[in-house]
Order: structure tokens, then sequence, then C-alpha cells
């Protein structure tokens, strides 16, 4: 019964990640992100951008519904695998993400925005939050909340479509939570309560209009709450830093914008929650607001996973207002091929009041008018005194230290000089020390990678954070892609390259280790053997490639399949001793590709629909061995004869697991000798290392690295350096 659930259960899943597809199209998904994808007959090309390169190796291919780079990264997949790749994030927010696009609902279980339990009950406690403090609103106990927004022209419907609410005096929050048996370290960790010396809670919102912040999947984040004007006290006060909330990686109302601003290239980035809501219920639902914070390279990317194409400040037309678009450039100048302007505000209007007393048309002929923003700068300082025009071209020359083109720096610099009166040299002087003092501070912040007597050598990058809002990647861009091996990846204990792991990690923690890496083996041999058993996963990589390529060749396979699904099952010393005797001794397959193979093999005998990698992954869901799939694929994908590409590895493996076997046995009979060397074991041992001769010579050879190894005191090759394998 429960493997029927399981069943459909799975049948679903399969149908609504094919529903997103068929509703997002990959050259749809690919090119809202890199904007100079191009058709190139019936597939669309570009550099890739996950490497740097300057000839296209970036393919689409529609029909196929995959991405893959054919440079340094090797890489491919589907279009949920790209949204995973290039906005940094897990499995099921890339499909949200695509959902949310495509405007299909998804079930329960994708929408919960982790498994953790701490995470969920902070998301349930901030929903519950949200619901009372909207209900405290229209209370009579909010009359002074809803008069305030009355007068700044915001209507009910504005009011509701953003959950505005009011957070009574008291412990409403905490007294409702108790009495509904929710556990309080939910509000506590999600920043609505407080705890006191005694553990007891209190509320930490009081007396303030709530405005709850979304992240741009719509979940519940955090709140900002707002005094009303006569009260003393801080004016805003945020949700603090909490593992949802985080204001340097969202915008305010970029949920409700994030369909808007896809449809028209064009996001308003404001200042103020009011602002944003005056904004949509005006007619302009491309708005959203950064929290009172600079941009940050995550806000870049989340601008980047809008498509904008165009990203326009508006702020109040004051010198806070200038101020605040000095900091709303610090992440964004990073952005390719996104033009960014200014809005100049009428003197002493802000946003929220110009739309609602002018209306969107209004606004919009301000947008028509809007300047560039290094223009607004420049235009700023005219005028001014030397002390403010000295400090003004301070804060722009920390602001040209984001432009990635020095060319495009230098120019800048000659048009500012020109602008103001000043001398080009000595500008550029200015700008050189900034530089250098900038260099000075993060050679002090980086921390120290040399390892001496005693340390730890620092560990290689290329290991991402885990996934969700917490990545620290560049904007855009996955982990760098390498030369290297391409194919076996992820595997159980591996790193970004496969030699920074030891063979005993890679043989996926079997439980014997024989068929990989001899305990007792020399370095040089421990180092063959891992790297014959790279050859054969990508043998084995390459044979479900051209599976997938012609399904006719599965049936021919299957056994084989069989076989290594067999060879993945962690063996005890009997059945070890039964293998060391067999006529066959196969590669130790690790776990994910074990379950890779098992579902080709389930889904072909289950379904008489053409098995594709595309279908194969939706099928894995987030399961490791997803991106397997799309590398297989890509191993087999430039073979001519896919039939002769899977003919070949097959016989390769077979070859393979046959010298394994011979020289298991003669290890095993190695092994019996020295334990008891009776002259009948003697023999046997001489008689198959006669009939094994070139084992022989190499078991030999062996012996006699390992005395040199004992007398050298050589490290094992887990101790080794990267730099230092052969």
């Amino acid at each position: 019964m429960k493997a029927a659930a399981r069943t459909v259960q799975d049948l679903e899943f399969r149908q609504l990640i094919e529903r997103i597809k068929l509703a997002l199209p990959i050259e749809e998904v690919v090119a809202v992100r890199v904007p100079a994808l191009k058709r190139a007959g019936s597939i669309l090309k570009a550099c890739c951008p996950f490497h740097d390169e300057k000839h296209p190796s970036f393919t689409v291919t529609p029909s196929r519904g995959t991405w893959r780079c054919f440079g340094a990264c090797a890489e491919g997949g589907d279009a949920i695998s790209f949204v995973e790749k290039f906005d940094g994030v897990p499995f099921w927010e890339a499909v949200q993400e695509l959902a949310q696009s495509a405007g299909i609902e998804l079930p329960k279980r994708g929408a919960k925005s982790s498994d953790d339990p701490r995470l969920a009950a902070m998301n349930e406690g901030l929903e519950r939050a949200q619901a009372l403090y909207a209900r405290k609103l229209k209370s009579a106990e909010g009359a002074p909340a809803r008069a305030y927004l009355a007068e700044r022209g915001l209507s009910d419907l504005a009011i509701d479509s953003f959950g505005l609410g009011w957070a009574p005096t008291g412990n409403v929050l905490v007294q409702g939570a108790t009495s509904a048996g929710f556990k309080l370290d939910g509000l506590v960790d999600a920043g609505l309560a407080r705890r006191r010396d005694d553990g007891s809670a209190y509320d930490f919102f009081r007396s303030r209009l709530m405005i709850p912040i979304r992240d741009h999947l719509g979940r519940m984040a955090g709140f900002g709450a707002r005094l009303l004007p006569g009260v003393e006290g801080p004016k805003y006060v945020n949700t603090p830093e909490t593992p949802l909330f985080k204001k340097g990686r969202m915008f305010y109302g970029l949920d409700a914008a994030l369909e808007s601003v896809r449809s028209e290239r064009h996001l308003l980035l404001m200042e103020g929650y009011t602002d944003v809501i005056a904004a949509h219920a005006c007619g302009l639902p491309i708005a959203a607001a950064v929290l009172g914070t600079a941009t940050t390279e995550d806000h870049a990317r989340l601008v980047r996973r809008t498509g904008a194409r165009r990203v326009t400040l508006v702020f109040d037309a004051d010198n806070a207002g200038r101020k605040a678009v000095t900091k709303a450039l610090t992440g964004l100048l990073t952005l390719d091929a996104v033009e960014i302007d200014v809005v100049s505000l009428p003197e002493g209007q802000d946003p929220c009041d110009f739309l609602i007393a002018n209306g969107a048309p209004a606004f919009r002929e301000l947008l028509a008018a809007a300047v560039g923003w290094f223009d607004f700068l420049v235009e700023g300082l005219i005028g001014l005194e030397p002390e403010a025009v000295a400090a003004g071209v301070a804060e722009l020359l920390e602001v040209l230290c984001g432009l990635e083109s020095a060319v495009d720096r230098d120019l800048r610099l000659g048009r500012l000089a020109e602008r103001l009166g000043l001398s080009t040299e000595a500008l550029r002087s200015d700008f050189s020390a900034i530089v250098a003092a900038r260099k000075r501070y993060a050679s002090r912040a980086r921390p120290a990678t040399r390892s001496g007597a005693g340390e730890t050598a620092a560990p290689r990058s290329g290991a991402s954070e885990s996934a969700g809002a917490g990545h620290a990647r560049t904007p855009g861009r996955g982990p760098q892609g390498t030369a290297g091996e391409p194919w076996p990846e992820p595997l159980p204990g591996d790193g970004e390259e496969n030699l920074d792991a030891s063979p005993e990690a890679l043989a996926g923690g079997s439980a014997s280790g024989a068929a990989v890496v001899r305990s007792g083996a020399t370095m040089a041999s421990r180092q063959r053997e891992f790297q014959q058993f790279k050859r054969e996963l990508k043998v084995v990589g390459q044979l479900l490639g051209a599976l997938l390529w012609d399904n006719s060749l599965i049936p021919v396979h299957r056994d084989l399949l069989v076989t290594l699904v067999a060879s993945g099952t962690p063996a005890d010393d009997a059945a070890r001793g039964a293998r060391e005797g067999s006529e066959r001794v196969w590669v130790e397959v690790p776990k994910a590709l074990i379950e890779l193979i098992e579902e080709l093999i389930r889904t072909y005998d289950n379904t008489d629909d053409e098995i594709t990698a595309v279908g194969l992954a939706a099928a894995l869901g987030d399961h490791e061995a997803r991106p397997m799939v799309f590398k297989a694929e890509g191993l087999a994908e430039l073979a001519t004869d896919k039939a002769e590409l899977a003919r070949d590895a097959a016989r390769f493996l077979d070859g393979s697991a046959l010298a394994r076997s011979k020289r298991l046995r003669l290890e095993t009979l190695e092994r019996i000798a020295v334990e008891n060397p009776s002259e009948e074991n003697q023999n046997r041992l001489l008689r198959t290392a006669q009939e094994l001769h070139p084992l022989h010579e190499l078991a030999k050879a062996e012996a006699h690295e390992l005395a040199k190894a004992e007398a050298h005191e050589l490290p094992e090759a887990s101790e080794l350096q990267p730099g230092e394998r052969s």
C-alpha cells in the first residue's frame, strides 16, 4: 500500500515538473538570465555564464529542454538545474521560482521553506503573527493606525494586499501562542519575542504599525514596524537578523512585483514601505524597496533573477535621498547589460505623496525623464562649496570602485574632471589611493592560508555554503568550472576535484573497500587503483549516457546495469571471500549512482514512453543523483555512434572486472601463504603467479616500492596535497 501511494506521489510530482517546463520553455528561462543568448540554427548559444571565456561554448537545445557548457565547466542540465546553478539556490527553491513565474501553484511540500524544524517553527510563528496583527488593525485598538494610513492615501484594498497590521501593547502574541500550544522558541528565533533573565517571554513589537516583509517567493521573513507620528522613539524597527530575515539579501515588495518586472523588464527601487505600497496601488506594480541598507551582491543576484534590463532608483529629492542613491548603487554596479538611472522628484515630495496626488501617468513621465546614475551624482555636486565638493567627489570615487571595467572607470573619471573643472590627474591619483586602501584592508581581513608548524593548511575553495539564502557566491555565477574530470561527481566524500578526496572516500564508504583500494597497498598502487576507479565510473557514465540518447540499447545492456547495482551493495567478509574467488569482481558503484541506475531500470520496465535525461531528472527530484543524469548525457553527447559507445563501455567494464578478480585472487593466495607458509600454499601461489605473470611482476614491483616507502617514510596518499599527486 505504501509503495502504491509513493508511486502515485512520484507520478504527481513528475506531472508537476512537466507542467512547469511546458509553461516555461528552457530558452525563456535561460534568456532571462543570459541576455546574450542568440539562436544558431536549432540551438541557442552564448558565452557560458559560469566561467570566463571569449568564444561561446554554452548551448541551449529547446527540442530536448537542456543546456550544456562544452567549455571549462563541462556541465549541463534542464531548466531547474540551470536556475539552481545560476541563482545559487537548492532544488525546491528553483522549482518554486519557476512555478511562480509560470503561475502554477505548488503542493504544500513544495511551499515549505525548509525541512529544518526550527525554520519551520519560525515560519509558522511569523504567519501566526501576521494574521494576528492584521486582525488587530481592524479592531478598535488599530483605529489610530488606520487613521494614519488613510491620511497617507492608502486604500483598504492596498492595506489588505500587503497584509499591514497593528501590534498592540502588552504580550498579546506570546499569550496567544501559549494558549494555542505553540512553542515560544519559534517566536523568539523569528525575532517576534524576547526572553527575560527568568526565562519568561514578552512581545518584541508593541504599539507599532506592522509591515510584513516577505522574500521574493512570498514566504514570511520578518516585519518592519513603524511608530505613529507624534510618538517618541525610533521611527522604524525591523526584525533582527535571523536565518529567515537578512536585510542585505532581500527587497521589500519584490514578491508582489516579480511577475510585472519580468514582463516589463523594469524594476523601480524605492526607499520606503509606503512608497512601494502606493506605487502598486496606483498602477505601478514594478516597485520594490531596499531595507535601509546599502545594496549587496545578493541584491544584484535578485535583480538578475527578475530579468530586469533597467533599474530606476526612486528616492527623496533631499540630501538624504542622494545619499540613499549612493548606497543603492553599492552592489548594483556589477550588473551586466542593466541600465541604472535615477528619478528626481519635485522638491519636498516623497514618492508616496507624489503617486497619491498625481497618479501613475504623471509618475511615468518622470520615469521617461530619468537620468543616468553617474550624471545624477555629478549634477548634485555642481555649485556646492569646495569642502562639500571634495566630500562628494570622495564618495563618488568610492562608488566607481564598484565598476568592473577599467575603461569605464577611466572614462567616467575624465567626465567627472570635465564637469567639475578638476584635474584628471588629481582624480586618478585619489582614485588609485582609494583602490590601494581597499586592497590593504582586504589583505588584513583575509585569513592566513599558509600552514606552518603545528598549523593546518587552509582548505581549497570551491565548495559553496549550504543551499538557501546563505549562499556566498558571485551573483549570477555558480562555482567556477574546471577542466578536470567531469565524471564522477558528486561522490560521497568528494571535493571540488576528485583527487582532493582519498580513494577510500571515493569508494563510497564500502565495508571493505577491497574492490577499490587495498588497505595494505603502497602509495603508488593506491593511486593507480584510484585512477582506475575513476576511469571505470566515467565509463559507467558513458554507458548510461548512451542509453539515454538511444533507449533501444537499454534491453541490450540491462543485465549489466543490474550487475552494477548489485556490485554497489557493501559486502561482509563472507561475501567478499566469495567475490574474490568469483570470475569477475565489478567496480563498487557509489550509492547515488546506484539509485540513478535503479531509477532508469524502473522507468524502462514501467513505461513505454521515451526516457530522456530531463524526464529521468524529474523522476529523481532533489535526489543527489540528479546532476549525474546530465553529466552522463554529456559524456555520450558527442559520440556519433551511441551503440558502439555502449558496446565499448560494456567491454571495458567486463575486462576491468575480470582483471580485478584475478588480482584479488592473487592477493588472497599471497595472504594465505604468509599466514600459513606451508609447501602446498606456496605451490598454489607459485602456480597462480605463473598463470598471471604480468600481475605477479606488478606485485613484486609493489613490494619493492613498499620497502622504499618504509625506508624513506613516504606519506600516505590521503596525506598528499593536491599538487603533489601524480
